[in-house]
């Protein structure tokens, strides 16, 4: 697995090089996930230039836009993240609103990746998909 999350550290340091990082920072998290962060001044620049990766946007951190990249499951069997989050915004039920919340998020090799986290806890925790833009994922 090492190849793949060395791979994969390459391939995104590349694409925000090339898209004009030179603040970019990329730390392995664990043997399938990385964390990257720049500037929150150009988020939206790091959103594009990681769009071709399965990449999860975090809370920023210290002025910094945070994204967790995630490499692609060995196999077909299905797996789980824990996932710390946050929802806010109207008509979050009350007793999850702004609070820290935990979730093992499971997900299914071909149907869902991690991309998908903030639309399962949506619909799972939350009772409706229309939820899944005031989910703020503070850590994976």
């Amino acid at each position: 697995m090492s190849d793949a999350i060395d791979t994969l550290a390459r391939e995104a340091l590349s694409s925000l090089t090339a898209a004009g990082f030179t603040g970019a920072l990329i730390v392995r998290h664990s043997d399938t996930v990385l964390l990257a962060s720049v500037p929150d001044t150009r988020r939206k620049w790091a959103d594009v230039a990681l769009k071709s990766f399965t990449c999860l946007p975090l809370a920023d951190a210290g002025g910094r836009a945070r994204y967790a990249l995630f490499t692609a499951p060995e196999d077909t069997e299905p797996y789980s993240r824990t996932v710390h989050f946050r929802a806010t915004g109207d008509g979050i039920p009350r007793q999850f609103a702004d609070r820290p919340l935990v979730y093992s998020v499971p997900l299914f090799p071909g149907y869902s990746t991690e991309a998908d986290i903030p639309k399962v806890l949506a619909q799972s925790v939350l009772g409706a998909l229309r939820h899944a833009d005031n989910i703020t994922i503070t850590r994976i």
